[in-house]
């Protein structure tokens, strides 16, 4: 081992040095100082030492006994003051091999790095050796620092290096009283072999003890302290573009790892290395190198170097596509790491400047090595941050790059995060918005206001929205938010500016299209937000409508199939008189068909936009001919009857026409409802109809089959009803010169729109279409009714008919054999007045009783 000269510690160790001194004043403090120098030749010498001399004058003689560490990686030589209280680098080591080799660590000059979690700082110190402009090495331990710091002097290599509790201090070196600057908080390149939490190993003498001398606690618990920083937070601190690179170990959890992964990066980050460490028991045991071949199932070869460590390094592929292998000691004297690179033949071996070291060939013996009782994986991830920088009044923000909208949704979405709806997950508002913008840059262009290419970009960017082209993924904002529909509306501008700045320029950005200055140009989000709901809810409604007309044609259809299917009604779920099934249904039909005609007449309403109202109503702000032209562009492009609203500030404050439009959602969804609760008690132990068995309706009781889908349709009712009365309370709770409840307004009806239209196609297909009516059982019940003894009431008098009632109740005869049991009519004047189907028709009924009167007075 080589030994470092005093100038190389001398600076930076004054501090523990005095802390040193305290401790040797007292032999009680032994341990503590043989803890000190557990790494030093002679350790209790060198306590002896500091009992007697100064430290702070010794110093200098005494850092020559301290161990330096010679790693080489590719053509970086690095040279490392080791420590016991700092993680061993070997595991960074193998680490970087694979970057370095892989291609992950070039075309570092200029780039600002960040080294987590340094330790002994062989991560950034290789950094800087290949280039970096600046590096940080950060770490919760100050003794990592303070060597970090050392071990950066003694590799030539300009670094930083702070004290930090993970992401937090850093940008601000406490050592140096540097002034913090936000700027110091974002890097080009965040990389870090985060440490885990220590455990305990069986060591040749089958004696346990820790598997690293370094006292440490920045790992937490559960050991994931950093990583999940590092997963987490980094998205704050990684400059435009930037990206973080980081391992995971088995002990730290993949699973947890590629969950908080998915959770804060979604498709923003992949698995660059998979390797799997073969252990054995005897961990530290001595055991030759020695070449491994492993015939596979699927007979291609797998070839491992197993080291005195026991690990084992699997196929891995560089980003050009080569598969190759990594092993962590010489081979035939060459440094490491050596590439293994499949061929027709088998393995070639090769070293870093691609001289054959072996060829390896397909039939290769096997070589037993260790056996294997425990498996450690370590995997190496890439995050390609994308991130982007965008200020306001408030500050700034990292934003990710590959999505279109800027700081202000962002601050909307972070603001607002209470539910999982966003505006996103509603495309006809989205769409409708969309076509606003289109509009308006049209307008915009024609009298002068925007530039024609930027007009064009915008409205290409528009037709990438209307078509569905961009995903709601862009569109993050919650449908619930205050601030009037700020959020929402400068999430489309924003979207649009960013994705019409890369439509010219090939980049977002707003250098070419700002989201004020042309997007939203001439507008408020006051006049906007209200203008692309009502022209939503226009579609929303008309979707509605085609739902409804599914329904209407099935209830149309079943008010002619069944009449003549006679049954018997019931008031106050008790019998009554005989009615026929299709009146039934033309009773279910009716108010479907009356919510239509006001559907469609609100619909025709919501047309009336006031676009150029801007903020209260004035048109403050607006260009001339703005106003003029805007609605005609609109129906232009929307391809419908858009008109000017006669009256801004009506439009502005006033929302009667949503309350309407919920009134008749309500009116709808409450028929459907008492439509479904019928069909429920008439297929219940009524049994007269039948409803399609949809799925089993049971777990317990076999072959119960329940009407679901009725019940979908009573709960849905819940909720439009529920949906009206926010609305109600929304609209009623406009204030002054504005209402700015439309979130809640929107919501409300949206929804309730989308659950009708989805629903009702399913009411008529999966249920209404298949009813199945067991008329036999439907006739004999409306003739066996007592409440057709009215009809003796109609003829002989009111008590006449309470003893034909009780007469046939007490024989078990139907009215009209009762009556003939009585001498009150004949059998033939009891089959023509009793028939049920007469008594469903008041025409047929009257002249029945008309021809038995004018028989009587014969």
């Amino acid at each position: 081992m080589e030994r470092p000269t005093s100038s190389g510690c001398m600076g930076s160790i004054y501090d523990t040095a005095r802390r040193i001194r305290d401790f040797a004043k007292s032999k009680r403090r032994v341990e503590q100082l043989r803890s000190i120098f557990f790494c030093y030749p002679g350790g209790h010498d060198d306590i002896q030492f500091f009992t007697i001399h100064d430290p702070i004058e010794s110093w200098s003689t005494h850092t020559n006994s301290m161990n330096i560490e010679k790693y080489t990686i590719c053509e970086h030589d690095i040279s490392l003051a080791s420590n016991p209280q700092v993680w061993s680098p070997h595991s960074a080591r193998e680490m970087l091999w694979f970057l370095v080799e892989a291609g992950y660590l070039k075309d570092l000059a200029g780039l600002k790095v960040l080294d987590m979690g340094t330790g002994s700082g062989i991560v950034g110190i290789l950094c800087g050796l290949r280039g970096a402009k600046e590096v940080t090495l950060a770490d919760y331990s100050h003794v990592a620092v303070e060597q970090a710091r050392e071990n950066a002097r003694l590799n030539g290599v300009e670094a930083s290096a702070l004290q930090s509790d993970r992401f937090a201090g850093l940008g601000q070196d406490k050592g140096q009283d540097k002034d913090w600057n936000k700027d110091d908080a974002r890097y080009d390149l965040i990389i870090s072999n985060p440490p885990v939490q220590p455990w305990l190993h069986t060591d040749i003498a089958h004696q346990e003890e820790r598997s690293d001398a370094a006292d440490w606690n920045e790992s937490g618990a559960d050991g994931r302290l950093v990583l999940d920083a590092l997963i987490g937070e980094s998205h704050d601190h990684l400059s435009n573009n930037g990206a973080l690179i980081t391992s995971c170990s088995t002990r730290h959890g993949h699973g947890k790892t590629i969950a908080l992964l998915n959770r804060h990066w979604k498709d923003d980050w992949k698995i660059i290395h998979e390797s799997e460490h073969a252990i054995d028991e005897n961990y530290h045991g001595p055991y030759l190198p020695a070449w491994q071949a492993m015939q596979a199932a699927d007979n291609d070869l797998r070839v491992y170097q197993i080291d005195a460590r026991q690990r084992r390094f699997a196929r891995q592929v560089a980003p050009d596509g080569s598969e190759f292998i990594i092993t962590t000691l010489k081979v035939a004297d060459k440094e490491i790491p050596v590439r293994f690179t499949r061929t027709d033949r088998g393995w070639r071996i090769t070293d870093t400047h691609g001289e054959t070291i072996r060829e390896i060939p397909l039939d290769h013996p096997d070589i037993p090595g260790p056996a294997l009782t425990e498996h450690w994986y370590y995997t190496y991830y890439l995050i390609k941050a994308r991130r982007r920088r965008e200020k306001d009044a408030l500050g700034e923000l990292s934003i990710p790059s590959d999505v279109y909208y800027g700081i202000h949704a962002e601050r909307g979405r972070r603001n607002f995060d209470v539910s999982k709806e966003t505006i996103g997950d509603w495309p006809n508002y989205l769409r409708c918005l969309a076509m606003l913008k289109k509009a308006a840059a049209l307008t915009n262009a024609e009298i002068g206001a925007i530039e024609p290419s930027i007009a064009d970009a915008i409205c290409a960017a528009a037709d990438e929205v209307i078509n569905g082209r961009i995903a709601p993924r862009h569109f993050p904002v919650c449908v619930l938010q205050g601030g009037g529909g700020v959020s929402t509306h400068m999430n489309i501008n924003e979207v649009l500016a960013n994705r019409a700045n890369e439509i010219l320029t090939g980049r977002k950005g707003y250098d070419r299209v700002h989201p004020f200055d042309h997007v939203n140009r001439n507008q408020s989000t006051n006049d906007v937000v209200i203008s692309g709901f009502r022209l939503a809810m226009h579609r929303e409604l008309m979707d509605l409508i085609v739902a409804l007309r599914i329904l209407e044609d099935v209830l149309e259809e079943k008010t002619a199939t069944y009449k003549d299917t006679v049954k018997l009604s019931r008031t106050c779920l008790q019998d009554a008189v005989p009615i026929t099934l299709g009146q039934e249904f033309s009773a279910y039909l009716a108010p479907i068909r009356r919510g239509i005609r006001l559907l469609d007449k609100y619909a025709i309403q919501c047309l009336e936009l006031p676009l150029g109202a801007t903020a209260v109503g004035t048109g403050l702000g607006t260009s001339a001919g703005y106003r003029e032209l805007i609605s005609p562009h609109l129906a232009d492009v929307s391809g419908l009857g858009v008109l000017k609203s006669s009256n801004f500030f009506d439009s502005l404050q006033n929302g009667d026409l949503f309350i309407q439009i919920s009134g008749a959602l309500k009116s709808i969804a409450t028929s459907m409802s008492k439509m479904a609760t019928d069909l429920r008690i008439l297929s219940s132990g009524a049994a007269e109809l039948r409803l399609p068995a949809v799925q089993a309706g049971s777990s317990f009781m076999p072959g119960k089959v329940n009407p679901a889908i009725p019940e979908l349709m009573n709960q849905i009712a819940y909720v439009v009803c529920g949906n009206d009365v926010a609305v109600t309370m929304a609209v009623e709770g406009g204030e002054l010169n504005l209402n700015v409840w439309y979130s809640v307004i929107a919501k409300g009806l949206v929804e309730s729109c989308q659950l009708l239209a989805n629903a009702a196609p399913i009411f008529a297909r999966r249920c209404i279409a298949g009813i199945e009516v067991d008329e036999a059982l439907c006739r004999e019940r409306a003739e066996r009714t007592l409440a057709i003894s009215s009809v003796i009431a109609n003829l002989f008098g009111y008590e006449q008919g309470v003893e034909v009632s009780r007469f046939a109740q007490e024989r078990k005869l139907s009215v009209g054999r009762a009556a003939v049991k009585l001498g009150l009519l004949s059998g033939s004047e009891a089959d023509e007045l009793f028939d049920p189907m007469t008594l469903t028709d008041a025409d047929r009924s009257a002249e029945a009783i008309r021809r038995f009167m004018a028989r009587g007075k014969e």
